[in-house]
């Protein structure tokens, strides 16, 4: 029999991904007791838990979930088998209320002033810098973002004021319904980082990937708004279909601008609305994709009337990134380490190019792990002709298996041959040793790593730094 006075019980099959996570924490923020699982644990969600005492059990078992638990938040990672994990058959069984994360977020955002973020690209970071602006100026904003911010207690957040910053997917929110996430939070104003056709697995054509966009920003209301970055693809098409108000930004034709950019270990730029000078800006970020996403986030807080512009640039100033998005993993060692988020072309491309831009006179040494469906599709193998242009040597760590039935698989060996084919120095591994081996032959005070993945490289995305300190201490 339940005890009527005892805190409610979550419990999350797939606690590893970025989303879940969030979202667990927000519901013991409610007063949930949470529990969960998932059979690939990896940083940095695996220290984001720990730190904030979240049990994780490593392996799904149909007893790791409390017979007395109120509610299931399933996870949508394709490496959960919906049809045989014990956890969710035996939540089945019991008749607990199974939910997708997106929909326990519907349930905690009908009253609020919700800012969703979007796109295909820029979202985590542009996210984060809301939440970041609204947090430091003391505007107890909630929020929910799909990365973990450098400097900032957790990812998600229930806070006192109306406003709550979303990182808004496309992504289906369940692996039986195609709707995706972001149409489950009622958006009160868009920000539209990009709309570049991406996770082919779901969205075979162009027209099918931007079509939830569209549907996104039909549903604002006339009183919200949409900040669209108009100089990407299909974001034009996609604003057209706003019923609110919109503002475009960008690195040129646009409402909002910048102007000066003066590249350093502390970047400054001017922004402007249209002719008039707003004021300038410091930022410790890297890349013109990373001025783009500041200027789009203060033109959306502008557009509000949320926050001035001296308090923006205090704010800007204090940003200290989020993890895999172009972070330094060590201070302690004279081998620059960077890593990206390499989940699509575009995010690839742009990480090589901010490195270069910042560090022009570095040897680029480029580890790729293609983990993602798009990076392992037969139809984008063009996308490996120009991607790593920049490079000195490119890495390429094999490809998952997982979910290789659902598209047309290619192979390590058919991207090495695709980048050599274009003139790019290029090389398979499938170890650390092997990593070590050829770092002993090319790695030198010249140097520079930029590591991408969106899985975590067989734990290298933590020895590397390692071997760096110990071979190259600063």
């Amino acid at each position: 029999m339940r005890h009527m006075n005892r805190k409610k019980k979550l419990h999350v099959i797939g606690m590893c991904g970025k989303g879940t996570s969030a979202t667990a924490l927000l519901m013991r923020e409610h007063g949930w007791e949470i529990s969960g699982s998932d059979q690939s644990i990896f940083e940095p969600i695996a220290g984001y838990l720990k730190k904030h005492g979240v049990p994780c059990f490593e392996t799904y078992h149909a007893d790791n979930l409390p017979d007395d638990t109120d509610m299931v938040l399933l996870g949508s990672t394709a490496m959960i088998d919906t049809r045989s994990n014990p956890e969710l058959l035996k939540a089945q069984e019991l008749d607990i209320p199974i939910k997708s994360f997106a929909e326990i977020l519907s349930d905690l955002t009908q009253d609020s002033d919700n800012i969703v973020v979007s796109g295909s690209y820029g979202k985590s970071t542009c996210s984060a810098l809301l939440a970041h602006y609204l947090e430091s100026q003391g505007k107890s904003p909630s929020y929910f973002i799909g990365a973990v911010p450098l400097g900032m207690h957790q990812s998600s957040k229930m806070g006192s004021s109306k406003y709550f910053v979303l990182e808004g997917d496309e992504y289906p929110h369940s692996t039986h319904d195609m709707t995706s996430k972001f149409m489950f939070y009622h958006a009160g104003s868009v920000l539209l980082t990009s709309g570049e056709h991406d996770h082919i697995n779901k969205f075979p054509t162009k027209e099918s990937y931007i079509q939830p966009y569209k549907e996104l920003v039909a549903t604002l209301p006339s009183k919200g708004i949409l900040v669209s970055a108009i100089n990407h693809p299909n974001v034009a098409e996609i604003s057209q279909s706003s019923s609110a108000p919109v503002v475009t930004y960008g690195l040129k034709n646009a409402d909002y601008t910048a102007k000066n950019i003066s590249f350093a270990e502390n970047t400054h730029f001017d922004i402007y609305h249209k002719e008039e000078f707003l004021g300038t800006f410091e930022t410790s970020l890297l890349g013109l994709h990373n001025i783009e996403n500041i200027i789009g986030t203060v033109a959306l807080s502008l557009e509000k009337k949320i926050l001035s512009v001296s308090e923006l640039q205090d704010a800007v100033a204090s940003f200290k990134g989020i993890k895999r998005r172009l972070d330094l993993k060590s201070q302690a060692t004279s081998i620059p380490i960077y890593e990206g988020y390499g989940t699509s072309y575009t995010k690839v491309k742009t990480a090589i190019q901010a490195i270069k831009l910042h560090f022009p006179e570095k040897q680029l040494i480029t580890i790729f792990e293609p983990h993602t469906f798009s990076w392992r599709n037969k139809n984008n193998l063009y996308w490996y002709h120009d991607a790593f242009v920049g490079s000195c040597e490119v890495m390429i760590y094999r490809p998952p298996t997982h979910g290789a039935q659902s598209h047309e698989q290619i192979t390590q060996s058919q991207i090495l041959e695709t980048l050599k084919d274009h003139n790019q120095n290029a090389v398979a591994i499938h170890s650390e040793k092997e990593v070590f081996d050829i770092f002993e032959k090319k790695l030198n005070k010249d140097s520079i790593i930029l590591i991408l993945s969106s899985a975590d490289l067989e734990g290298m995305i933590i020895s590397i730094p390692k071997y760096c300190e110990q071979k190259f201490p600063k």
